[in-house]
């Protein structure tokens, strides 16, 4: 086997000219060929066929030659497996596979060509792999793309899900959030705000609010996290000074450093 010139064996196959009561049978060898080639199909042989006149002689540009062909009544066959065909792979070149394909080896489980007829470079993990240029991935609807192309949303929908918010709680003055596992080289983030507030030491007691926010405190692990008021007429933030008299809206997230 030659896999250079051209990538796949072929053979060429000469059977003879057909003969009836010792006379040459033009329209025999055409009916023998046209049966053959009807129960190759049947059989999935899609690589083999076979013919009386030779298809590469145009009788528009040689008619001389296609007459000479037809008198002939010369039966002949051919295997050319690097013909396209809708035969993907069968148990012992005829039978139609209905289970599973393994390969049970320590190498590859499938080598791709290119167009040149080059492998593939080895791939990553030699125990049954795959090693392909690209694979079309089909889909209900007649919607597909190629494996490369979905690589490649994959991996955008990774970029747009990192940068998601993890979660978003509301909690009360100096409760604690803990802190998520980021992939690198995202980091952790905490964004608070206030989300609701009474001024005053308690509900009894209320005050006018001049202004409002929220500190956060990084302890490591987790944050803890504080709404500040000040009150009307004062110089300095106070600490809301009970769970009923705030509450906060926390969102986490992992984001670029």
């Amino acid at each position: 086997f030659d896999w250079t010139t051209p990538t796949a064996p072929v053979a060429d196959i000469t059977f003879g000219p057909v003969q009836r009561d010792g006379d040459l049978a033009p329209k025999t060898a055409a009916l023998l060929a046209s049966e053959i080639n009807a129960r190759l199909e049947v059989d999935g042989y899609n690589h083999a066929g076979a013919f009386a006149i030779d298809p590469a002689i145009d009788p528009a540009v040689d008619p001389v030659g296609f007459q000479a062909e037809l008198t002939a009544a010369n039966l002949r066959g051919f295997v050319d497996t690097s013909i396209e065909s809708t035969v993907f792979v069968r148990r012992d070149g005829n039978t139609i596979m209905t289970g599973p394909l393994i390969n049970e080896n320590d190498n590859w489980s499938l080598i791709g060509r290119d167009a040149d007829g080059n492998e593939n470079d080895a791939p990553q993990d030699p125990i049954a792999s795959a090693n392909l240029n690209d694979v079309f991935v089909r889909s209900a609807g007649d919607n597909g793309m190629w494996a490369s192309e979905t690589h490649e949303l994959a991996e955008e929908a990774y970029r747009l899900a990192v940068r998601a918010p993890l979660f978003v709680t509301n909690i009360r003055s100096g409760d604690g959030v803990a802190k998520p596992d980021c992939p690198n080289p995202m980091i952790p983030k905490v964004y608070a705000e206030p989300a609701g507030f009474i001024g005053g030491p308690d509900l009894s007691d209320t005050r006018l609010v001049s202004g409002v926010r929220t500190r956060i405190n990084d302890l490591g692990a987790n944050w803890q996290i504080f709404m500040d008021i000040l009150y009307e007429g004062q110089s300095s933030f106070q600490t809301v000074p009970s769970d009923e008299m705030g509450l906060i809206r926390v969102t986490v997230k992992c984001s670029p450093p």
